[in-house]
């Protein structure tokens, strides 16, 4: 598998969601018009399923949607992820897993955070906190494969000066967002970033009548954009050119028909040089299913976060000088 590639595809998956996110879906005679409407009516508390399929001669892997969600509810300040990714499914060993101290056959992870407090349950933890909290002997005493407690937002905010200074790597791409009420801009935005949007059909999707859109992504044309202005220096824009350069780019939107509502997202990316290689990702939007918990457990084993965040900080600095 080309690592290269599979960074590559994790990357374009998170700005895509984004820009979806900022009303790039539509539908009707007029994508762009409809991107407006779509961009007023989001979902709110929201749940988001991500699926990944990749392939690469006889190497493939892939992952249901159901296999990572995530749950927000921005009137609460409310968020939680669960992950369940099948070892199998991935390519990691049997052998591998018990070394990390897993002894079921999929890699999990919760994230709780209620508004107030940052919880965490993994089996990847116990071993990950004694790597870096043992030696200085700031381990707290008890089941580390259970709830973890990762500090507060009081806790945090009091940690925000441990980082002074670090941001001057560039601030993230300002991509266009719709607005509602003027399809003209609307277009113009996303033509400036290279995005094409085009109505392909009215179906069933996810149980829902939705309109489908076709999405059309110039990688070379987005980085040129005035968005990625202040994401970084052009020299390193160049680098990321020249990658892009190396796959191409589409997708698919699909709204609901009643609501407007963005209901799945499909990311497609396949190499230039090598066709046999092809990446997948399926993001589905929609109400709480119950599969995700917002509640905080009960209790929770207390982790020194100043500690863990300095001794992050100190491991990341090295790994910067070497």
């Amino acid at each position: 598998m080309s690592n290269r590639f599979a960074r590559f595809a994790s990357a374009i998956a998170a700005l895509s969601i984004v820009v979806a996110g900022c009303g790039g879906a539509a539908s009707g005679p007029d994508p762009y018009e409809l991107a407006d409407s779509s961009a007023k009516v989001g979902w709110d508390p929201l749940q988001v399923n991500i699926g990944f399929a990749y392939k690469d001669g006889a190497t493939s892997i892939t992952l249901e949607p159901s296999a990572i969600a995530m749950v927000l509810d921005t009137a609460g300040q409310k968020g939680a992820v669960h992950m369940s990714l099948p070892a199998s499914a991935m390519g990691v060993p049997k052998e591998a897993l018990r070394q990390l101290g897993i002894h079921g056959d999929s890699l999990d992870m919760d994230m709780i955070f209620d508004g107030k407090t940052l919880y965490g349950r993994s089996p990847l933890f116990a071993q990950m906190l004694a790597m870096l909290l043992g030696p200085s002997g700031d381990l707290p005493t008890g089941d580390l494969s259970d709830w973890l407690q990762f500090g507060t937002t009081e806790d945090w905010a009091a940690l925000e000066g441990l980082a002074g200074g670090s941001g001057g790597s560039g601030a993230a791409p300002s991509l266009p967002v719709a607005t509602g009420g003027d399809a003209e801009s609307t277009k113009s935005a996303f033509e400036t970033a290279g995005i094409t949007l085009t109505v392909a059909a009215e179906e069933k999707r996810n149980g829902a009548d939705a309109n489908h859109v076709k999405v059309a992504i110039d990688g070379t044309k987005l980085l040129a954009s005035p968005y990625f202005n202040a994401a970084g220096t052009r020299a390193q824009l160049a680098q990321m050119e020249a990658a892009f350069k190396q796959f191409t780019m589409s997708g698919d939107l699909w709204l609901d028909k009643a609501s407007k509502k963005l209901i799945e997202l499909d990311v497609h990316l396949a190499g230039t040089k090598n066709e046999g290689q092809t990446a997948d990702i399926t993001v589905t939007f929609h109400d709480p299913d119950g599969s995700v918990s917002l509640t905080a457990p009960p209790s929770a084993l207390d982790v020194p976060v100043e500690a863990l965040i300095k001794k992050l900080m100190q491991l990341a600095g090295r790994g910067a000088d070497s």
